[in-house]
């Protein structure tokens, strides 16, 4: 079986739980979908603890399944994700 993956990103910890980001200079949150051409980013705007939710949500929809959070390193920043799978169609 094939697997394609996609991860939310842009999270940070907070009180032992993982928050979107809300730093003003920051990025926002996104969703990181990862491709054999490259990856695509999907932003998260608006009230974060929604939208983030609402996010997660559609992704369950679309038939991808969470497999784990994991930090990570993208380039200079430190960062945590939420990483999703679900076969290639």
């Amino acid at each position: 079986m094939r697997w394609e993956y996609c991860a939310v990103v842009g999270l940070v910890r907070r009180s032992g739980q993982l928050t979107a980001t809300r730093d003003p200079g920051a990025y926002y949150p996104a969703v990181w979908y990862f491709t054999t051409q490259g990856m695509l980013k999907q932003e998260i705007r608006g009230n974060e603890a929604i939208e983030l939710g609402k996010a997660i949500a559609a992704l369950g929809e679309q038939g991808w399944e969470m497999v784990g959070i994991a930090g990570m390193e993208v380039g200079s920043t430190s960062d945590s994700g939420i990483f999703f799978k679900r076969p290639k169609p």
